[in-house]
Order: structure tokens, then C-alpha cells, then sequence
């Protein structure tokens, strides 16, 4: 093989390894956009349990596994603490069945 091929499949596998990193960052910077979107959907629905839940007096089993659920999504996406504080209240209300006045 000649010294122009060398150079030439050099050139080539740069240029393609250049492209493959690329591709990576570009999908990684996507994922993260993504998860952030998801954590703030995540935090904005459970304020808005907390806030129902609290004025009610009461949640229910299936809503404390929901919020539950949910709480731990949001912590694994790298929330922070503020819902904690929510979800420590939400503990501490009665628990009812699924329909009111059980």
C-alpha cells in the first residue's frame, strides 16, 4: 500500500471517529433537555397534589403511591429537596379510601 492510502485511510477514520463524537455529545445534550423537561412536568404535578391534598385533609392510598411513584422519578431526574418538604406533609395526612367519606 502506498503512502497516499495511509494518509488517505487516516484522514478517513479521523474524520469518522470526529462524526461519531459528535452524534454522542448531540444525543446526550437531548437526553439531559428531555430529563430536565420531565423533572420540572414531575414537580409542577406534585405541587399541584400537594396543594389539593393538603387543602382537602386527606389523601388516598392510590394517591400517596402515585405521589410516591412520582416523587421517586423526580429524585432519580436530580431534583432537589423543595419536594421533599411536600411529600414529608403528604405522609402525614390521613389516608381515606378511594371514595370520599370512607
Amino acid at each position: 500500500m502506498g503512502v497516499a492510502f495511509e494518509i488517505l485511510l487516516g484522514t478517513l477514520i479521523s474524520t469518522l471517529l470526529g462524526y461519531i463524537v459528535y452524534i454522542l455529545k448531540t444525543q446526550s445534550k437531548g437526553r439531559a433537555d428531555h430529563n430536565r423537561g420531565t423533572m420540572l412536568l414531575l414537580k409542577v404535578q406534585l405541587i399541584a397534589y400537594h396543594e389539593k391534598w393538603i387543602e382537602r385533609g386527606f389523601v388516598t392510598r392510590h394517591g400517596l403511591t402515585n405521589f410516591t411513584e412520582m416523587y421517586d422519578a423526580y429524585r432519580s431526574l436530580g431534583g432537589n429537596g423543595m419536594i421533599e418538604q411536600l411529600f414529608e406533609e403528604i405522609k402525614t395526612q390521613p389516608i381515606k379510601g378511594e371514595k370520599y367519606g370512607k
